[in-house]
């Protein structure tokens, strides 16, 4: 028998939130923010971190990433 495997595509929305996410977790890092710190120091607390820093830095990376867009 053969393995299969199954891909899903993911919507456009879904991009632009990973996308969003990973820029804002960027931001962090450069202003080597607390959050950043946290986040690096608890993996297990990964993502209601990466949640805080995207509600904090959120609207920046909007703007990168339209920028980005606009190209």
């Amino acid at each position: 028998m053969a393995v299969q495997t199954s891909m899903t595509m993911r919507t456009h929305a879904a991009k632009k939130n990973a996308a969003l996410a990973a820029i804002a977790v960027s931001i962090a890092r450069s202003k080597n923010d607390v959050l950043y710190n946290k986040l690096k120091k608890y993996r297990g607390l990964w993502k209601d971190t990466k949640n805080q820093i995207l509600q904090k830095y959120g609207s920046a990376a909007l703007q990168k990433w339209s920028l980005n867009q606009a190209k």
